[in-house]
């Protein structure tokens, strides 16, 4: 039997998105007879107020947790001492097991490098899962400055994981361009492997429907991190645009750096519900009371950022509206199959007709069936995740 080790800042219980994704591949490799460790933090990532158990085993996967302060990620200084104490404590942990291969996710990029150096150490290989590059993201969304200190530590935290990986799974086109051309990563050394959706059985949308008195409504839902990646301009224009349609009804579900900002834009607005993260079986009950799926991407992100949570979406079987850079992973996916409308002039006024087109009974079921059938092809998380072990098996040969 075959030991995995993965290195994430979040694991379950956590809801962040970072977390289900890493819980779900550990879980997979316990499924599929492999022994897996997990070392993680003990904090929840969107409230550290929140402390979970030193060790614990879930679906016959070993969770090994580290004791961090409860830094706000909401601001980077408290990012860039909670990434300090992640590394640290991650280092002291990884000495009590032997794998045969490690995994690190690039949130944060010194405990990937750790991992990664860690990992040569020991001679056995290492895969950089890489979500979000970084220090690219922050420089693109002006947190820090191009040539900073802080933005030349990050980059060469960055630039030597990538040296050291013996795979780097990214999770698009658009992303593998960015490495090649900015990174002069070597093509071979990049696989493509997209996030997923789960194969769920739906759960009933009528009690969300009834609570938020949705009977005739169109529903258009945004769900995850309001933080600063995503472009929620081109949304809340479209819909003070179009509030005296009283059939048309936005949802935005989440929280992150961004949410007051939000809140104050949608002041007045009576046809925007903003609301906390949901329960799980809320959160999907809301997602089968969705008509539609809201995903964006800041235009300058394209290639550093891909907004994953689009898979997710598709598990419900709905269309998908986007504000997107054009070529970039998520529109070139959305027109290649067919299974919603992209907005690339990032305008108010183009996305209120897309919304419109969607409204069309024969458009919308021709999506909806094309949303379905991209998901079961592509997107199931069976189907994605197998690339994973195939990773794996290459590797440890």
């Amino acid at each position: 039997m075959k030991n995995i080790l993965i290195a994430s800042q979040m694991y379950y219980p956590d809801i962040s998105a970072t977390s289900k994704v890493i819980t779900h591949i550990a879980e997979f490799f316990s499924e599929n007879k492999y022994k897996v460790n997990v070392i993680s933090s003990n904090r929840d990532y969107n409230s550290p107020t929140i402390i979970y158990e030193k060790n614990e085993i879930h679906n016959k996967v070993n969770i090994n947790r580290y004791r961090v302060p409860p830094f706000s990620k909401n601001k980077i200084i408290g990012r860039l001492l909670l990434s300090i104490f992640v590394e640290l404590k991650f280092s002291k942990e990884f000495k009590k097991y032997t794998p045969d291969i490690c995994f690190a996710v690039s949130n944060p990029p010194n405990m990937a490098l750790k991992a990664a150096k860690l990992s040569k150490k020991k001679g056995i290989p290492f895969i950089f899962i890489l979500h979000d590059l970084y220090p690219d993201v922050l420089v693109k969304i002006k947190k820090i400055q191009i040539d900073s200190l802080v933005e030349k530590k990050i980059k060469d935290a960055t630039k030597q994981t990538f040296l050291l990986s013996d795979k780097i799974i990214v999770l698009g086109r658009d992303a593998k361009k960015y490495l090649i051309e900015k990174y002069n990563v070597k093509p071979e050394k990049i696989e493509i492997i997209t996030n997923w959706g789960p194969n769920n059985e739906p759960i009933k949308a009528d009690d969300f429907r009834e609570k938020y008195n949705l009977k005739n409504k169109f529903v258009i839902l945004y769900s995850g991190n309001i933080g600063e990646t995503a472009d929620f301009k081109t949304l809340i224009k479209t819909a003070k645009l179009i509030e005296n349609d009283n059939s048309i009804v936005f949802f935005i579900i989440g929280n992150g750096r961004k949410t007051n900002e939000i809140r104050n834009d949608i002041k007045g607005l009576s046809n925007i519900v903003f609301l906390d993260y949901l329960s799980e079986k809320e959160y999907m009950s809301a997602l089968n009371s969705a008509n539609v799926f809201f995903v964006s991407l800041r235009k300058e992100l394209c290639g550093i950022s891909i907004p994953s949570k689009t898979y997710y979406y598709l598990s419900a079987g709905k269309p998908i509206l986007a504000v997107l850079p054009e070529n970039s992973e998520i529109d070139l996916s959305i027109k290649e199959d067919n299974y919603g409308f992209v907005c690339n002039d990032y305008s108010e006024n183009t996305l209120k007709e897309l919304i419109y087109k969607l409204k069309d009974e024969r458009t919308y079921a021709f999506l909806k069936q094309n949303a379905i059938n991209t998901f079961i092809e592509k997107y199931r998380n069976d189907v994605v995740i197998d690339k994973y072990i195939k990773c794996v098996e290459e590797l440890t040969k």
